[in-house]
């Protein structure tokens, strides 16, 4: 049940994008003495729109929705005002969402995207409208023009992942990748990979017409409270509007609660854009220290919401709620809620971080075993097995050891020394570490206080609890 009620909501919201009335008959040149303008809605906290042009009474477009590209409006050359308002508000009452003046130049054909947060005043992220020549660069490969729309990623690169090719190089937050284009071979699909908010998120791009230009726009949130916006997403938006993308090979991912001031919380995952946002239950009453079973998803970014146990989620507001990343650099992810829920510093106060469950065959006689520093008030962490002198793994707060998985003796408990600096922490003896295991070893907990600084062991199976200084 939960595979199918994912795999059926990706299907209805991937079908959903596709803006009736946008078709090949749009791409034809405007005559010389007029222009063709549309809108893209690209506004992840933002209502469906309506679109009016200048002081008219009536609008232009109504009701489009979040993911979607208007048909072509051929208007007079010369400026013209777009002023974007909530789908039904009464403007004589309302204020918009946007406001603003284009030059249209005759024969020119220009994409309006509505960008960034309507329910943000800061400058980095408040609602803007974006305006793009759509006369790329002759070629007789397909062109992408990237543009960065996505609404909490100060960053982001684009590459191709069958061919490495690089659409957009850490491209800022609101900018573009250039007119000209990026040109790539069209006729098959290919997995496009976004790498922004310290993740990886994958769209499976189908087959794209060779004579076409095609903009390539991010949208969403990478992470933050992601409650009442849309995760982070790739538009891809053709002559003819807005292209479907292809569903995703399923990949399984978990959710470890490793906060040490929260009780236990319902977990549910969201999906779904703008009015098609759905929940689905991860586990009830889930426990500091327990994992939930693994579940699978189509897609590559997900929200997960924390609830009191019992809440109704139709009615009550989330605790905690975060959109994360579900990664590709293995089949399995492992998602830990760490930090403080009490508190209101950005240093330690709670957050979701994803780790691939990229763990490597052990050799005979041996373990592997990846450490996880989910303590909040322990800056970054050096762990070193056996006491021997030497730091097998290294991590910083909210983060696996950089070294990856390591390998470990099986089927033993290992003592294991954690330094801060240059003091230690404190030391602990592992459970033991079957062969045929792999672990993550979390240390939680808050040091000189309580729930105290422990061990956290957990497999690929279950969680095994918790282990106290020695």
């Amino acid at each position: 049940m939960f595979k199918r009620v994912w795999l059926l909501a990706i299907c209805a919201v991937l079908a959903g994008m596709v803006v009736s009335g946008c078709s090949d008959s749009d791409t034809t040149t405007p005559p010389q003495s007029t222009s063709k303008i549309r809108v893209v809605h690209a506004s992840p906290d933002a209502q469906p729109i309506d679109v009016y042009i200048g002081t008219a009474t009536t609008p232009w477009l109504e009701n489009l929705e979040y993911g979607q590209a208007s048909t072509y409006l051929t208007h007079n050359s010369g400026t013209v005002t777009l002023v974007i308002y909530e789908a039904g508000a009464d403007p004589r009452l309302l204020p918009p969402y946007v406001t603003e003046s284009i030059d249209l130049a005759a024969g020119a054909s220009l994409t309006n995207v509505m960008a960034g947060l309507v329910k943000s005043g800061a400058d980095e992220d408040k609602v803007r409208l974006i305006t793009y020549d759509d006369f790329f660069q002759t070629t007789p490969a397909a062109n992408a023009r990237t543009v960065h729309a996505g609404s909490d990623a100060p960053t982001a690169t684009v590459i191709i992942g069958d061919t490495a090719q690089t659409l957009a190089d850490n491209l800022p937050r609101w900018d573009e990748s250039g007119r000209g284009g990026v040109s790539y071979a069209a006729g098959v699909a290919r997995d496009v990979a976004v790498m922004a908010g310290g993740g990886i998120t994958s769209f499976r791009v189908p087959a794209l017409d060779p004579e076409a230009t095609y903009y390539f726009i991010l949208t969403g949130l990478i992470a933050g409270q992601a409650a009442q916006a849309a995760p982070f997403h790739l538009l891809v938006v053709g002559p003819g509007g807005v292209v479907d993308l292809e569903i995703f090979g399923p990949r399984d991912f978990r959710l470890v609660h490793s906060v040490p001031d929260i009780g236990p919380v319902d977990t549910y995952m969201v999906y779904g854009l703008g009015d098609g946002f759905e929940r689905v239950q991860i586990k009830d009453n889930l426990a500091y220290g327990e994992a939930t079973l693994y579940g699978q998803t189509e897609i590559r970014q997900v929200i997960i919401d924390l609830y009191g146990v019992g809440s109704d989620p139709s009615q009550d507001q989330p605790l905690f709620s975060q959109s994360v990343h579900i990664l590709d650099e293995a089949n399995t992810t492992t998602v830990f809620a760490a930090g403080l829920f009490t508190s209101q510093d950005d240093a330690d106060h709670l957050r979701l971080f994803s780790l691939a469950d990229d763990f490597p065959v052990p050799v005979a006689g041996m373990t592997v075993a990846r450490l996880v520093h989910a303590c909040p008030n322990l800056e970054s962490l050096r762990v070193d097995f056996v006491d021997d002198g030497s730091d097998e793994a290294t991590m910083d707060r909210f983060t696996g050891n950089g070294e990856g998985a390591i390998s470990l003796a099986a089927d033993t408990g290992l003592t294991m020394v954690v330094w801060e600096g240059a003091g230690i922490v404190d030391t602990f003896t592992t459970p033991v570490l079957a062969a045929d295991k792999k672990h993550y070893l979390v240390l939680t907990g808050i040091k000189n206080g309580a729930p105290g600084f422990a061990l956290l062991t957990v497999t690929q199976d279950q969680s095994l609890g918790f282990t106290d200084p020695n």
